[in-house]
């Protein structure tokens, strides 16, 4: 069995299995674009929420305003006791005061007696 080279159908065969290969690769090509533009887009929304966090941590207070604020609110916590025992001392005095405001007002009723 002889083959006999038959030029037509051999560039034909080489024509096909280009233009399949060629094909191949440009879909593959469009495919991987597709894929690097998915994830352009996906890291552009990243860097804005980035942008977005790093905005809000700027913001919030650092290691010494957290101290200062915590020996703020200590200080006021020992006014608070200060005036509570000033306030117990005010009660007490008010209490005397209630006590000879109702005798005086015994003794002036029954004097009238």
């Amino acid at each position: 069995m002889t083959f006999a080279f038959d030029m037509t159908v051999t560039l034909s065969l080489v024509f096909a299995i280009a233009s399949a290969g060629y094909a191949f690769f440009r879909t593959r090509r469009a495919d991987v674009s597709k894929s690097f533009e998915k994830h352009d887009n996906r890291l552009g929304e990243l860097e804005g929420r980035l942008t977005t966090l790093e905005a809000e941590v700027s913001l919030a207070p650092g290691k010494d305003e957290m101290h200062k604020l915590d020996l703020a609110i200590s200080e006021m916590n020992g006014e608070m006791k200060a005036i509570g025992s000033q306030l117990r001392g005010t009660n007490d005095l008010l209490r005397t005061l209630q006590t000879t405001v109702a005798r005086q007002e015994e003794y002036l009723l029954g004097a009238k007696k």
